[in-house]
């Protein structure tokens, strides 16, 4: 372990060095003394040897509490032992023999030296029952730490075990999950085979009642002809009549046969027949549906038209469809039987986004300026294709028009940064069913721009340009719908009315990142104001015309996952 200088500092201090302590001459001691060593004489030498043994003991141990310990020991005992304060005379002085080892005069010797010596000798039996005692408390931490180390060690065992246990639960789990929606679908299935099962049980039944009162009716009947039958032969006793009669019988019985065979028959044909009427009106229903499109694409392409020529001209929906009609028809009563069907076209096909959009602005739920947001949304995505095309440097992607697959999903991604990850995928799909359709073969990963979005066509069809279309204006109902919660959270009468302040701040707490200006802009136009001014923020309105007026008014609101 590294000391620091201060450490380094207040270690030396206390530290004697070895030169310091005084070294006693045993020749001195015995030669001259033929008695030997006094009894103080030996103290001090083991005194030195003590000193000795606790030096190298401090050099010994690391940096820790016990070198502190020793090192403060060490400085005690060395005061105590060696630097008591007495006057210096040349009698008490110490003598250097000839190896320059330090010879104490032992005839100097006085009572308090001895009494000191005996001090020390305390002292260094205190301290070694405090080393005892530490050692003790140190080796009963090491125990206490080995069986807590050890404690730990099984408590981890017990932990990745538990952890095993509780991995197999939840893998056992998912499968009795699986289990059990496998057998819930078996379930469903055989709940659906019992009931038809049953159906096919009642009419069984039924025919079985009709068939079995037909029986009971031709047993009376036969049980009529018997009677007459031995009436007959009772009576006449000709067997010619007899033989009559149960041929009559016979023939009876058989014209009944093949009344039921001929109505079985006649029963299958009728099902067969519903059948294929039902497969054509749903041919119909397609075909149907598909002329409604065609329609409302040419009434949007006329409509287009006609603002393009005419930027400063207002033309409404209802008035691009009516004319649209006229030119086709002419006759009024045609007209309107036309424009009946097609309302109630529109109205059965409502399922289908462009249909109920298309209605909705006929009807004036939603302006038509949705109908120009999309198209601008659709010619961003075809600009921004067309500038990757020319990124690559390479001749025959800028003339064919095609990027990579990769590249296009990324370039889509960037220009709608907040559309969710399934819409994403939905886009994705819808590209490449598109790609799929037009058949060019070769290599899948290279997108030609045209089979998505073609260039010079009015109104762009295929899956890609249906599944923008139709996440644009789910966005715009779902806007709507969080507008309309958070406004009825805080109509708490439940009366429909709120202030004007309100709208707005549920506006901005929707769209935190909507500009206040063009909120402002949208409240004076559907409050049919010109001026700021006259626009009273504390004035209670109906929140649910403001909202249509504002919301699918005149202005669309921006696309929420889409960049402009």
């Amino acid at each position: 372990m590294t000391l620091t200088p201060e450490e380094k500092r207040n270690e030396n201090s206390s530290r004697c060095p070895p030169e310091q302590i005084p070294q006693l001459n045993l020749n001195a001691l015995c030669g001259d003394n033929v008695a030997g060593p006094s009894k103080l004489e030996v103290q001090q030498l083991e005194t030195v040897h003590c000193f000795k043994l606790l030096e190298a003991w401090q050099e010994s141990v690391g940096v820790g509490p016990l070198k502190n310990l020793l090192t403060d020991v060490y400085k005690v005992l060395y005061d105590a032992a060696y630097r008591e304060p007495e006057p210096y005379s040349e009698t008490n002085a110490p003598i250097l023999d000839s190896s320059g080892s330090t010879v104490l005069p032992v005839e100097n010797i006085t009572s308090t030296e001895k009494k000191s010596a005996l001090e020390y000798f305390s002292l260094v039996a205190e301290v070694q029952e405090k080393v005892k005692l530490k050692q003790a408390e140190r080796k009963r931490l090491s125990t206490q730490l080995d069986m807590e180390n050890s404690l730990q060690h099984e408590l981890s065992e017990q932990l990745n075990q538990l952890e095993n246990e509780l991995t197999q639960l939840h893998a056992r789990h998912v499968y009795n999950r699986a289990e059990i929606e496998t057998e819930r679908l078996v379930l469903r299935r055989l709940e659906k085979d019992y009931a038809s099962l049953t159906e096919e049980e009642m009419e069984a039944l039924r025919d079985c009642e009709v068939l079995e009162l037909q029986l009971e009716t031709e047993r009376m009947q036969l049980k009529e002809l018997r009677s007459q039958q031995l009436y007959l032969d009772f009576v006449s006793s000709a067997p010619l009549n007899c033989h009559m009669e149960e041929k009559k019988w016979q023939e009876q019985h058989a014209n009944v046969t093949l009344q039921v065979q001929n109505t079985e028959l006649e029963n299958r044909m009728l099902e067969d027949r519903i059948k294929g009427l039902e497969d054509q009106v749903l041919t119909l229903e397609a075909q149907y549906k598909l002329d409604v499109e065609k329609m409302v694409r040419k009434v949007w392409v006329e409509k287009r038209k006609r603002e393009q020529r005419n930027p400063l001209g207002r033309f409404p929906l209802e008035q691009v469809l009516y004319e649209k009609l006229h030119r086709k028809y002419g006759f009024q009563p045609l007209i309107a039987e036309w424009g009946y069907n097609l309302l109630l076209a529109l109205q059965s096909f409502s399922w289908d986004t462009e249909i109920e959009m298309f209605l909705l602005c006929l009807t004036g739920g939603v302006s038509d300026l949705v109908y120009l947001d999309q198209e601008q949304m659709i010619q961003g995505c075809q600009q921004i294709l067309l500038q990757l095309c020319e990124l690559y440097n390479v001749e025959s992607f800028a003339s064919e028009r095609r990027v990579l697959l990769k590249d296009a999903l990324v370039g889509l991604r960037t220009f709608f940064p907040l559309k969710t990850p399934g819409q994403l995928q939905a886009i994705e799909q819808a590209i490449i069913r598109d790609m799929h359709k037009m058949k060019r073969g070769g290599n899948d990963s290279i997108l030609y721009v045209e089979d998505i979005l073609p260039l010079d066509v009015k109104y762009p069809l295929g899956f890609f340009v249906k599944t923008i279309r139709t996440q644009h204006f789910k966005e715009i109902q779902d806007y709507y719908a969080l507008l309309l919660s958070e406004l009825e959270q805080r109509d708490t009468e439940q009366k429909g009315i709120l202030p004007l302040s309100a709208v707005r701040d549920a506006i901005l707490t929707i769209d935190p990142f909507a500009d206040q200006g063009a909120v402002y802009n949208r409240l004076m136009k559907a409050m049919h104001v010109k001026i700021k001014a006259h626009l009273y923020m504390r004035e209670p309105v109906h929140y649910k015309a403001i909202l249509k007026s504002s919301v699918y008014g005149e202005n669309v609101p921006k696309r929420s996952t889409t960049q402009t």
